[in-house]
C-alpha cells in the first residue's frame, strides 16, 4: 500500500522511470530487513504432517507461477489494467487519456502494475501480482490459526489455493487478489481491535480499508 502511494507521489515528480523504480525498491528492501529478521524467527511445527493437502497447494503454486511467466492475454488487462501503466511508462508522469474511462477508476494496483512495467515488464507485474495471491492465502492461514483451529486453518489455505478463480486471478493485471488481500487485512485489525482494544489496530483497519477503496470503484 505504501509502495502505491509512493508511485502515485512519483507520477507527480516525473518520476515514472526506471532509475525512480529501483529507488523505490531499494528503499522498501532497506525498510524491510527488521520484518525479514523477524520471520526467520518463525519456526514451522513439525509435528504436524499436511499429506496430501501441501502437494495440492505446491501443484497449484507452480501452475500458478508459470500462468505469470505467459503473456498477458486477459481483455480486462489489454485495455486497461496494464494498458494505462504501459501510457505511464512512457510518458513517465501522469497523464490523460481521454479515449478511455479507465484513467478515472482508482489505481492503486495500477501503480504497482507500473512499477512492475519500470522493473522489467510486465512478468514483473504478473508476479507482483502472485506474491499478493500468496499474502492473502497466508494472511487467511494466520488469522484461522489465530481464532480458530489448526485444522481449519489447514484447510482455509488448501481450499484458497486451489480454487480456480483464485488461481486465474493470482496473474494477468487483475485486481481482484489485491482487493482481497486490502479487505481482509482490514478486517483482521478489526478484530484485533476487538480483541486487544489497541487504538493502533481500528487506525490500520481504516487505512487499510482506505487502500480497498482505491484499488477498485
Amino acid at each position: 500500500g505504501l509502495l502505491s502511494l509512493l508511485m502515485v507521489g512519483a507520477g507527480a515528480l516525473n518520476a515514472w522511470n526506471p532509475l525512480g523504480a529501483w529507488a523505490l525498491l531499494v528503499g522498501g528492501l532497506a525498510l524491510s530487513r527488521p520484518f525479514i529478521q523477524a520471520l526467520r524467527t518463525i519456526k514451522p511445527d513439525r509435528t504436524v504432517h499436511y499429506g496430501l493437502a501441501v502437494l495440492l497447494i505446491a501443484l497449484c503454486g507452480v501452475w500458478a507461477f508459470l500462468l505469470a511467466l505467459a503473456p498477458v492475454t486477459y481483455y480486462d488487462s489489454l485495455v486497461y489494467h496494464l494498458a494505462i501503466p504501459a501510457y505511464y511508462v512512457q510518458a513517465h508522469h501522469w497523464v490523460s487519456l481521454k479515449e478511455l474511462i479507465y484513467p478515472a477508476f482508482p489505481q492503486n494496483l495500477e501503480m504497482l502494475w507500473t512499477f512492475g512495467l519500470l522493473l522489467g515488464g510486465d512478468t514483473v507485474s504478473n508476479l507482483i501480482s502472485f506474491s499478493l495471491t500468496g499474502l492473502v492465502i497466508a494472511a487467511t492461514g494466520t488469522f484461522a490459526l489465530r481464532w480458530l483451529s489448526q485444522q481449519e486453518s489447514r484447510m482455509a489455505v488448501l481450499l484458497l489455493s486451489v480454487m480456480p478463480a483464485m488461481l486465474l486471478l493470482s496473474s494477468g493485471g487483475y485486481v481482484d487478489t489485491g482487493l482481497t488481500l486490502y479487505v481482509f487485512l482490514s478486517f483482521y485489525a478489526l478484530c484485533l481491535w476487538w480483541e486487544t482494544g489497541r487504538r493502533s489496530t481500528l487506525i490500520l483497519a481504516g487505512i487499510l480499508g482506505g487502500l480497498a477503496m482505491g484499488v477498485k470503484y
